[in-house]
C-alpha cells in the first residue's frame, strides 16, 4: 500500500515566460519515466493544461490536448521512439467533490507502470490519507515517482517549483 512520507525531496525552482515553456517542458520530459505521477498544483488560470500540452509536443503528440475538465480523463497515444513512455494519462479533479470519486475513475485499469505516466490536476483536493485510501482499496499500481508541481502566475513570469520524491518517499 502506498505510503506518503515525510521525506527530503529534491526541489527545483524555474522562471520562465512562455516562450521559454517549451524548453522547461522538453527538459522535463527527457526525465520523465514511464510509472511516474505528476501532480500540478495551482490556482485556475496558472498553466497547468498549458505545461502538460507543452511536454505533450515534446513527445510528438500531433492531436490537440485539452483540459479534461469535463470528462476528468484523457488518454493520449505516444509513439516516439525516443521514450519508453507509450501513454500519458491527462486528469482533472476540479470536479470530484469527494475523496470516494477517485475510486470510480478507472485508474487502475488504465495506468501501466511500464509504459504510462500520469498528469493529475488538482490532485491537492484530496489529503495525503485519501490518496492512500485509493490505492489501497483500487489496487491501483503505485507510482514509481511522484512529482509535485507548483505553479504560481506573476505578470509576464511563471514559477514553477518542480519536487521529486522517489517510491521511498511513498
Amino acid at each position: 500500500m502506498a505510503k506518503f512520507l515525510k521525506v527530503t525531496p529534491t526541489i527545483q525552482r524555474f522562471q520562465c515566460n512562455p516562450q521559454e515553456l517549451s524548453v522547461l517542458a522538453g527538459d522535463f520530459s527527457r526525465c520523465l519515466m514511464p510509472g511516474d505521477w505528476i501532480f500540478l498544483i495551482g490556482d485556475l488560470g496558472t498553466g497547468k493544461t498549458t505545461f502538460v500540452q507543452e511536454v505533450a509536443k515534446t513527445f510528438d503528440i500531433k492531436d490537440k490536448v485539452t483540459s479534461p475538465t469535463f470528462s476528468l480523463i484523457q488518454e493520449i497515444e505516444v509513439s516516439s521512439s525516443w521514450t519508453s513512455v507509450k501513454k500519458i494519462l491527462h486528469l482533472d479533479l476540479y470536479r470530484l467533490k469527494y475523496p470516494k470519486d477517485l475510486y470510480y475513475l478507472g485508474l487502475e485499469s488504465l495506468f501501466d507502470k511500464t509504459k504510462s505516466i500520469v498528469f493529475i490536476e488538482w490532485p491537492d483536493i484530496f489529503s495525503k490519507e485519501d490518496w492512500n485510501n485509493f490505492f489501497a482499496l483500487t489496487q491501483c499500481t503505485e507510482p514509481s515517482r511522484m512529482i509535485q508541481i507548483k505553479i504560481s502566475y506573476a505578470e509576464k513570469f511563471r514559477d514553477y517549483e518542480i519536487v521529486t520524491v522517489s517510491k521511498e518517499g511513498f
